[in-house]
Protein backbone atom coordinates (compact mmCIF):
# COMPACT_ATOMS: atom_id res chain seq x y z
CA UNK A 1 0.00 0.00 0.00
CA UNK A 2 1.24 3.22 -0.40
CA UNK A 3 1.26 6.64 1.60
CA UNK A 4 -1.64 8.13 -0.42
CA UNK A 5 -3.77 5.13 0.44
CA UNK A 6 -2.81 4.96 4.56
CA UNK A 7 -3.49 8.20 4.58
CA UNK A 8 -6.92 8.04 3.13
CA UNK A 9 -8.00 4.83 4.89
CA UNK A 10 -6.68 6.48 8.08
CA UNK A 11 -9.09 9.44 7.27
CA UNK A 12 -11.79 7.16 6.87
CA UNK A 13 -11.23 5.50 9.99
CA UNK A 14 -11.16 8.79 12.16
CA UNK A 15 -14.42 9.75 10.63
CA UNK A 16 -16.40 6.51 11.23
CA UNK A 17 -14.89 6.27 14.42
CA UNK A 18 -16.03 10.07 15.46
CA UNK A 19 -19.56 9.28 13.92
CA UNK A 20 -19.58 5.92 15.91
CA UNK A 21 -19.61 8.32 19.17
CA UNK A 22 -22.52 10.11 18.30
CA UNK A 23 -24.67 12.18 20.64
CA UNK A 24 -28.06 11.64 21.96
CA UNK A 25 -30.41 12.60 19.11
CA UNK A 26 -34.12 12.07 18.95
CA UNK A 27 -36.81 14.07 16.54
CA UNK A 28 -39.78 12.84 18.96
CA UNK A 29 -39.89 11.05 21.73
CA UNK A 30 -43.40 9.30 22.85
CA UNK A 31 -43.53 7.66 26.64
CA UNK A 32 -45.32 4.77 27.90
CA UNK A 33 -47.77 6.35 30.96
CA UNK A 34 -49.29 4.46 33.87
CA UNK A 35 -46.63 1.34 33.51
CA UNK A 36 -45.43 -0.60 36.49
CA UNK A 37 -41.45 0.22 36.75
CA UNK A 38 -40.31 -3.42 36.10
CA UNK A 39 -36.80 -4.35 37.44
CA UNK A 40 -34.25 -6.89 36.40
CA UNK A 41 -32.29 -8.02 33.20
CA UNK A 42 -32.26 -6.37 30.01
CA UNK A 43 -34.21 -9.44 28.85
CA UNK A 44 -36.72 -8.30 31.11
CA UNK A 45 -36.69 -5.03 29.56
CA UNK A 46 -37.07 -5.96 26.18
CA UNK A 47 -40.22 -8.05 27.17
CA UNK A 48 -41.95 -5.61 28.92
CA UNK A 49 -41.37 -3.16 26.20
CA UNK A 50 -42.60 -5.94 24.11
CA UNK A 51 -46.06 -6.04 26.16
CA UNK A 52 -46.58 -2.11 26.55
CA UNK A 53 -45.90 -2.05 22.17
CA UNK A 54 -48.65 -5.39 21.65
CA UNK A 55 -51.51 -3.74 23.88
CA UNK A 56 -51.26 -0.57 22.58
CA UNK A 57 -50.61 0.87 26.19
CA UNK A 58 -51.44 4.20 26.66
CA UNK A 59 -48.36 7.35 25.84
CA UNK A 60 -47.40 10.56 25.67
CA UNK A 61 -45.61 12.60 22.94
CA UNK A 62 -42.70 14.25 25.24
CA UNK A 63 -43.40 18.21 25.06
CA UNK A 64 -40.38 20.36 22.49
CA UNK A 65 -39.18 21.57 26.33
CA UNK A 66 -38.37 18.76 27.73
CA UNK A 67 -37.17 16.86 24.66
CA UNK A 68 -34.58 19.96 24.26
CA UNK A 69 -33.68 19.86 28.11
CA UNK A 70 -32.85 15.58 27.75
CA UNK A 71 -30.60 16.62 24.79
CA UNK A 72 -29.12 19.07 26.49
CA UNK A 73 -28.83 16.72 29.48
CA UNK A 74 -26.77 14.27 27.56
CA UNK A 75 -24.74 16.83 24.76
CA UNK A 76 -21.27 16.04 25.88
CA UNK A 77 -22.03 11.86 26.71
CA UNK A 78 -20.80 9.77 24.00
CA UNK A 79 -22.69 6.60 23.68
CA UNK A 80 -20.73 3.20 24.17
CA UNK A 81 -22.21 -0.35 23.32
CA UNK A 82 -24.23 -1.21 26.05
CA UNK A 83 -24.38 -5.02 27.22
CA UNK A 84 -26.91 -6.97 29.51
CA UNK A 85 -27.12 -6.21 33.04
CA UNK A 86 -29.43 -5.76 35.75
CA UNK A 87 -31.45 -2.64 36.09
CA UNK A 88 -32.94 -0.49 39.05
CA UNK A 89 -33.71 2.65 39.73
CA UNK A 90 -36.95 4.92 38.29
CA UNK A 91 -37.65 3.28 34.14
CA UNK A 92 -39.71 4.73 32.01
CA UNK A 93 -40.40 2.70 28.88
CA UNK A 94 -39.67 5.33 25.30
CA UNK A 95 -39.98 4.85 21.73
CA UNK A 96 -37.77 7.45 20.31
CA UNK A 97 -38.21 8.59 16.72
CA UNK A 98 -34.65 10.12 14.98
CA UNK A 99 -34.17 10.71 10.99
CA UNK A 100 -37.84 8.28 10.54
CA UNK A 101 -36.15 5.31 12.48
CA UNK A 102 -38.02 3.95 15.06
CA UNK A 103 -35.81 2.65 18.37
CA UNK A 104 -36.73 1.14 21.44
CA UNK A 105 -35.59 2.87 24.82
CA UNK A 106 -35.38 2.67 28.37
CA UNK A 107 -34.89 5.95 30.44
CA UNK A 108 -33.28 5.07 33.63
CA UNK A 109 -33.12 7.24 36.54
CA UNK A 110 -32.59 7.78 39.79
CA UNK A 111 -30.71 10.65 41.95
CA UNK A 112 -27.61 8.73 42.14
CA UNK A 113 -27.28 7.93 38.44
CA UNK A 114 -28.74 8.26 35.24
CA UNK A 115 -28.82 6.54 31.76
CA UNK A 116 -30.65 6.18 28.71
CA UNK A 117 -30.66 2.69 27.14
CA UNK A 118 -31.25 2.17 23.33
CA UNK A 119 -32.56 -1.21 23.28
CA UNK A 120 -32.59 -1.72 19.02
CA UNK A 121 -29.03 -1.10 18.43
CA UNK A 122 -27.50 -1.89 22.12
CA UNK A 123 -26.28 1.14 22.58
CA UNK A 124 -26.39 3.34 25.93
CA UNK A 125 -25.42 7.30 27.23
CA UNK A 126 -24.67 7.51 30.92
CA UNK A 127 -24.26 10.43 33.20
CA UNK A 128 -21.17 10.69 34.84
CA UNK A 129 -21.24 10.30 38.83
CA UNK A 130 -20.23 13.62 38.99
CA UNK A 131 -23.23 14.92 36.77
CA UNK A 132 -25.41 15.60 39.74
CA UNK A 133 -27.18 18.47 38.44
CA UNK A 134 -27.76 16.21 34.93
CA UNK A 135 -29.26 13.27 37.14
CA UNK A 136 -31.39 15.38 38.63
CA UNK A 137 -32.91 17.09 35.83
CA UNK A 138 -33.50 13.24 34.03
CA UNK A 139 -34.91 12.10 37.37
CA UNK A 140 -37.25 15.22 36.85
CA UNK A 141 -38.37 15.24 33.66
CA UNK A 142 -38.84 10.72 34.06
CA UNK A 143 -41.28 11.48 36.82
CA UNK A 144 -43.49 14.07 35.22
CA UNK A 145 -44.11 12.32 32.19
CA UNK A 146 -43.88 8.41 33.15
CA UNK A 147 -46.77 8.20 35.45
CA UNK A 148 -45.65 5.05 37.23
CA UNK A 149 -48.32 2.67 38.86
CA UNK A 150 -46.82 1.64 42.41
Amino acid sequence: MNTKTKFTLLICFALVTTIAKGQFNADSIFIYTNTKQRCGTTANLWHYHRILDSTNASKIKLDNQDLAELKDIFTNTKRKKYLQQKHGGVICYAIVYNKGQKNIFAFESSLEFGRLVDLTNMKRWKLEDQDKEGQKRLYKIIRKNCQLLD
